[in-house]
């Protein structure tokens, strides 16, 4: 009986994954367009990096007439303002808009206040949403808007993990595979029209898309904004895609040890009520399907049945990862699947628990309970 709710488990994991990747597969249309952007880039003590960030933007490929990118200082206390004027003084496009009250609705300090505020000063009509420790490619504001034909409200990108200050060590390759698996699946709901996250370092969406929602202020604090606005303009009958292509693609820094990972899943899994029915569903199986493996390999439980299952298991994984790992140039990660498994299943199960304890949110030197 147990081999056999174990089996019942890995299959059903194995046809969740196989539906995502047929979702990966389909194809996102575009259009040929050059609308207003506003590029919103919210910045807390981000001295180390909003200079490259900055020197990435300004090598934009698309109109300046058309664009125009906000630096929100949220309450810094280096010299990331500094850095923000200085080249704001030289690029008539970027503006610093320093964050210095709360807004209606929104009373607690954070990255969702910042970026209320500068949503209310941006005359873009498409908003892009991007972080200081980021990088973009030239071409990411004219590939972007392509996706948002009439129908879209939202759209999420790629983001890779790459060492700038930090080495490139184990722990940043195997975080880098976990970024890819976990907007992986992002991008396979999406497109199939049951879209459970995006991240907030890399994605856009239409200003009247969020008036529609009543804005940051009316949806309430959330730790995970980008979730909750997701959540909110899919809810109004707008579309949400994923496109997963290097053109939309940006850098980012990897965190370079296991506390700042588990701050960082921490406030993930504390802003995880904001989910679809959808998400958890997808949470949980993958949860259960690592944990009947071991489970099967510690008490024994490996007759025929279940060995072929978690084989595959794997073995979709595997490939799911790869085909990713193609689009990006990263095939060489591939070699460090086993230990991402491992990886991903003790701090699934880690969160899994502390979940349900009253642990608060450290994040950008600020505490949350």
């Amino acid at each position: 009986m147990p081999e056999l709710i174990i089996t019942g488990i890995l299959i059903l994991y194995i046809l969740i994954n196989l539906l995502l990747q047929y979702g990966l597969r389909r194809k996102i249309k575009t259009l040929r367009q050059q609308p207003a952007v506003s590029i919103l880039i919210s910045a807390r003590d981000e001295e180390e990096h909003l200079a490259q960030c900055l020197e990435s933007i300004i090598r934009l490929e698309y109109p300046a007439q058309l664009l125009e990118v906000l630096i929100l200082n949220d309450h810094s206390v280096d010299a990331t303002l500094q850095i923000a004027q200085s080249y704001a003084g030289q690029y008539r496009q970027l503006r610093v808009i320093d964050i210095d009250t709360l807004i209606p609705g929104l009373q607690v300090q954070g990255k969702m206040n910042a970026l209320a505020q500068g949503l209310e000063q941006a005359r873009g009509e498409i908003i892009l949403i991007t972080d200081a420790d980021c990088r973009v490619p030239p071409g990411w504001v004219s590939e972007f808007v392509k996706y948002f034909t009439a129908d879209v409200g939202l759209a999420g990108s790629m983001t890779l993990l790459s060492p700038l200050t930090h080495k490139d060590t184990c722990f940043t390759r195997v975080q880098n595979l976990d970024w890819i698996f976990l907007q992986g699946v992002a991008a396979g709901t999406a497109a199939l029209s049951l879209p459970v996250t995006v991240l907030g370092n890399n994605f856009g969406f239409r200003r009247q898309a969020y008036l529609d929602t009543g804005g940051f202020a009316a949806l309430g604090f959330s730790l995970a904004e980008d979730m909750q606005l997701l959540q909110a303009i899919h809810r109004q009958g707008w579309k949400v895609v994923y496109p997963l292509q290097a053109a939309t693609a940006v850098s980012s820094v990897p965190l370079p040890t296991v506390k700042e990972f588990y701050r960082q899943r921490l406030r993930w899994v504390k802003s995880s009520g904001t989910a679809s029915w959808w998400g958890y569903m997808l949470m949980s199986a993958s949860l259960l399907a690592h944990l009947v493996m071991v489970v099967a390999v510690i008490f024994k439980l490996l007759n025929l049945s279940v060995a072929i299952a978690i084989a595959l298991a794997l073995f979709v994984d595997f490939i799911f990862l790869l085909r990713l790992l193609k689009r990006f140039r990263l095939s060489r990660l591939i070699f460090y699947f086993p230990l991402f498994e491992i990886f991903y299943l003790l701090y699934t199960l880690f969160f899994a628990v502390i979940f349900f304890l009253p642990a608060g949110v450290v994040w950008k030197d600020r505490q949350y309970k």
